[in-house]
C-alpha cells in the first residue's frame, strides 16, 4: 500500500497524459494512421535532430576540404606560374657568347606620317636636321627632326618619286620617278634648278662624294652621268636588265648598280666601263651599300640572304642568312662595323658585320619597309614604307 502511494506521488496527471498521447501516438502509427503536425514521438524528434547535426558535421567538413583543396590548388598554380616565367626568362637571355636578337626592343623616337600611299626612298640632309620623304602620289615632303613638324611639302612628279638624296654639301635635293625625270631642287626657295629626262622610269639616283656629278639608273638598265653645274651629260652604259638600285662609293672610284638580272655590277665612275660583273643572287636583287673604306659591299634581294663582296676582286666575302624572303634595302655604319637591313615583313634587321652574327631584330612597320637611310652625325636612322610613315631610330638605343 505504501509503494502505491510513493508511485502515484512520482507520476503527476500531465506526465501520465503525455504518455497517454504518446502512446496513443504510437498505436494510431502501427494503424497506419499519419500522425498529426507537432505531436511526432519524442524518439523520432530526437532520431531527426541526430541526422540534422550529422548532415551539418558533414557540409562543414565537405567545406573545409574543398577549402584546403583550392588553397593547394593556387599554391601549386603561383608555383607553376612562377617556374615557367623562370624558365622563360632563362631561354630568353642571351649567351656571352652568342650574339642573340635583343628582348628589349625600342620604340620609334619619331613617326611621320606622309599621308595616303607608300613612301619610297627617305634621305637626311647633310646636318640631320631635315629628313626627306618621296611619295608614292608624286610629292615630296620635308619633315624637321627637332620638332617633327613638316617643312616642305610639293609635288615633284607626274607619277611616283621612286628615288630622293640630299647632296652632300649644297642646299640642294634630287629627286626622280616614274615620269623618267630627274630633278635638283633648290632646298631653300623650293625652286627646279634643274632637269633631266630619260625614256624610262628612272628607279635611283646618287651623288658623286663631291657633289660635282649625279649618276641616275633606269627601267631601260641604262646607266647616265651629268655635271650638276653645267647640266652636260657625261657618260653613259647599259646593263641587260633594269637598274633597280645603285650606290657611289664614298672614295669615288667606284659606281654598282643591281637589278633584276640577278648579277651585280661594279663600274669605273670615270669611265663607266664594266669592272666586275658578279652573278650570285637568286632572284632580283634590290639594293646595294657601300662600307665608307670602299673595302667592303653589301647587296640584297629576293632570297633569304645578304651577301658581301669586296668590290676591287669581285670576291665574295660571306652571306648572312635572313628570315626576310624580300630584303629590299641596305645601309652600313660609317665605321664599317654594322649592317642595318629590312625588307617585306616590316622587320628593321641590325648585324654585326665582322661575325654576321644578328643583333637586333626590331619591329619597325606593320607592313613592308621601302627604304632605309643613315644619319652620322645625329646617329639616327629612318624607315620608310608602304603604311605611309617615315620612322626615326636613335641608334645609341638599339646598338
Amino acid at each position: 500500500m505504501e509503494f502505491l502511494k510513493r508511485h502515484h506521488r512520482r507520476t503527476s496527471p500531465a506526465k501520465l497524459e503525455v504518455r497517454s498521447d504518446a502512446a496513443n501516438l504510437a498505436l494510431a502509427s502501427s494503424a497506419g494512421e499519419q500522425a498529426p503536425e507537432g505531436q511526432r514521438p519524442a524518439g523520432e524528434e530526437r532520431r531527426r535532430s541526430r541526422r540534422r547535426r550529422q548532415q551539418r558535421r558533414k557540409r562543414s567538413l565537405v567545406f573545409r576540404v574543398a577549402t584546403w583543396v583550392m588553397g593547394v590548388s593556387g599554391l601549386l598554380a603561383l608555383v607553376t606560374t612562377a617556374s615557367l616565367m623562370a624558365l622563360g626568362k632563362r631561354f630568353d637571355r642571351p649567351d656571352s657568347n652568342t650574339a642573340s636578337p635583343r628582348a628589349d626592343v625600342p620604340h620609334a623616337s619619331r613617326v611621320f606620317e606622309a599621308g595616303s600611299g607608300a613612301v619610297r626612298d627617305v634621305t637626311f640632309n647633310r646636318a640631320g636636321t631635315l629628313v626627306a620623304g618621296a611619295l608614292d602620289d608624286g610629292s615630296v615632303r620635308i619633315w624637321d627632326t627637332r620638332s617633327g613638324m613638316i617643312a616642305q611639302d610639293f609635288v615633284a612628279h607626274q607619277g611616283r618619286v621612286l628615288a630622293i638624296v640630299y647632296h652632300p654639301n649644297r642646299p640642294m635635293l634630287a629627286t626622280s620617278g616614274d615620269d623618267g625625270h630627274i630633278k635638283l631642287w633648290d632646298t631653300f626657295k623650293l625652286r627646279l634648278m634643274r632637269e633631266w629626262k630619260v625614256p624610262g622610269a628612272v628607279r635611283d639616283i646618287a651623288f658623286s662624294p663631291d657633289g660635282a656629278r649625279i649618276v641616275a639608273g633606269d627601267a631601260r638598265g641604262t646607266l647616265t652621268i651629268w655635271d650638276i653645274d653645267t647640266e652636260e651629260q657625261l657618260l653613259e652604259t647599259r646593263q641587260s636588265h633594269a637598274v633597280d638600285a645603285l650606290a657611289w662609293c664614298a672614295t669615288g672610284e667606284w659606281i654598282a648598280s643591281v637589278g633584276t638580272d640577278k648579277t651585280v655590277r661594279i663600274w669605273n665612275s670615270e669611265t663607266l666601263d664594266a669592272h666586275q660583273t658578279i652573278p650570285g643572287h637568286a632572284g632580283p636583287v634590290g639594293d646595294v651599300a657601300f662600307a665608307t673604306d670602299g673595302a667592303r659591299m653589301a647587296t640584297a634581294g629576293w632570297g633569304e640572304s645578304i651577301h658581301l663582296w669586296e668590290p676591287k676582286s669581285g670576291l665574295e666575302l660571306g652571306a648572312i642568312g635572313t628570315e626576310t624572303r624580300q630584303t629590299w634595302s641596305v645601309a652600313i655604319t660609317p665605321d664599317g662595323s654594322r649592317l642595318f637591313s629590312a625588307g617585306e615583313d616590316g622587320n628593321l634587321q641590325i648585324w654585326d658585320l665582322e661575325t654576321r652574327a644578328s643583333l637586333a631584330s626590331i619591329r619597325a612597320h606593320d607592313s613592308a619597309i621601302y627604304a632605309l637611310a643613315l644619319d652620322p652625325k645625329t646617329r639616327q636612322l629612318a624607315t620608310a614604307g608602304i603604311d605611309g610613315t617615315v620612322r626615326m631610330w636613335d641608334l645609341r638605343e638599339i646598338l
